[in-house]
């Protein structure tokens, strides 16, 4: 099983490494230790291989790793923007796609989370009252004929939907 705080920490620890590496390039610097990236590598070889099981994560977890990537791909963006330092156009491409889809993985993050909850808003005793008042009103209106007594308990199958909506929404 994946551990999506690997993913974050992965991130974390790129942002550093990317800048020092295009104050480097810029600088036309050679860089001797690589341990850093390399370890950063081996996470994410590490997730890479734990993750075709299920990925238990909190909507912060996801979030926070969605995020931390994002963050890295946007320092990338901005160094490059202001660098004299040529970056391969192909790479730089590569990330604004990743980038622009971590934005948008995100809102899908966020409004998934935000409608999973729809279905439990409304607890056995409400659905039970709902649906009473539901039978009662259908009962009372086919057993009369004037239009005022239907009206009435239109307004309150119309009230019921309100209190629906006021839970769903």
């Amino acid at each position: 099983m994946a551990d999506l705080m690997d993913l974050k920490k992965s991130a974390e620890e790129v942002l550093p490494l990317i800048k020092d590496l295009f104050s480097r390039a810029r600088g036309n610097q050679t860089k001797q230790d690589l341990s850093r990236e390399i370890a950063v590598i081996s996470r994410l070889q590490r997730l890479t291989a734990e993750a075709q099981d299920s990925t238990p994560a909190s909507l912060e977890q996801r979030a926070d790793a969605i995020v931390a990537n994002h963050t890295s791909l946007t320092e990338i963006l901005i160094e490059a923007a202001v660098s004299h330092f040529v970056v391969d156009e192909a790479e730089l491409l590569a990330v604004r796609v990743e980038h622009t889809a971590l934005g948008n993985s995100l809102g899908r993050l966020f409004e998934r989370a935000a409608f999973e909850p729809i279905t439990q808003l409304l607890d056995k005793d409400t659905v039970q009252q709902i649906s009473d008042s539901l039978t009662k009103a259908s009962a009372d209106i086919a057993a009369k004929t004037e239009a005022k007594a239907i009206l009435d308990n239109m307004i309150g199958i119309a009230t019921t939907a309100a209190k629906i909506a006021t839970k769903l929404a």
